[in-house]
């Protein structure tokens, strides 16, 4: 019941957070007088990062486990979007600059995010697997509409700073979730074995 709870607050943090950048970042650019194509370029890069980032640690988890580096992803979202904070989007910066911390930012929270499934999965012995999986999902999902609502009072009320502090806050809880979760996947490559889930 414990994992179960975590894993809930876990995908609700999470989701939160990848679903506010999915919902707002195109905005945020295009309010800060980028133009369409480098508007397009965030996302996509925000987008590639993840892709790049999911494939990379579920390879590193074979000979780490789960833990260590599903939390640094959950810290490594939380600083991005402190960082994010701070560097506001300029025009007269570097694009590529902006791009490469939007390709980062999205490599920890949807990168992270996609590894949840592998965790959740883990978790549940095969009987309960599907259940379990589809209520954290399901909750995580409260996540993501509540996110529309929580990232428009985040700009009106205090802008991109205000935004991406909630951000940062909701990766804060998913890193603490993921810390207290007993059942992480153990490291396999050392055995030759995979993890079987559930055990």
């Amino acid at each position: 019941m414990r994992d179960t709870l975590l894993l809930w607050l876990a995908f609700f943090g999470c989701l939160l957070a990848v679903f506010m950048s999915f919902n707002w970042l195109p905005t945020m650019l295009a309010d800060a007088g980028f133009d369409l194509p480098t508007s397009s370029r965030g996302l996509l890069t925000f987008n590639v990062g993840a892709i790049v980032a999911a494939v990379l640690v579920s390879w590193i988890i074979l000979f780490t486990g789960s833990r260590l580096p599903m939390v640094i992803m959950a810290l490594g979202g939380a600083g991005g979007a402190l960082a994010l904070s701070r560097m506001g989007f300029d025009p007269a910066a570097p694009k590529l600059l902006l791009l490469t911390a939007l390709a980062l930012l999205g490599g920890c929270i949807v990168g992270l995010q996609v590894v949840l499934y592998v965790l959740a999965s883990h978790v549940y012995p095969t009987l309960l697997r599907a259940t379990g999986v589809g209520l954290s999902a399901g909750i995580g999902r409260v996540g993501a509409v509540l996110s529309s609502f929580i990232g428009a009072a985040a700009l009106s009320g205090f802008g991109p700073v205000g935004f991406y502090y909630v951000v940062a806050a909701a990766m804060a809880v998913t890193v603490i979730a993921l810390l207290l979760v007993r059942r992480h996947i153990p490291p396999s490559a050392k055995t030759g074995a995979t993890p079987a889930a559930g055990t």
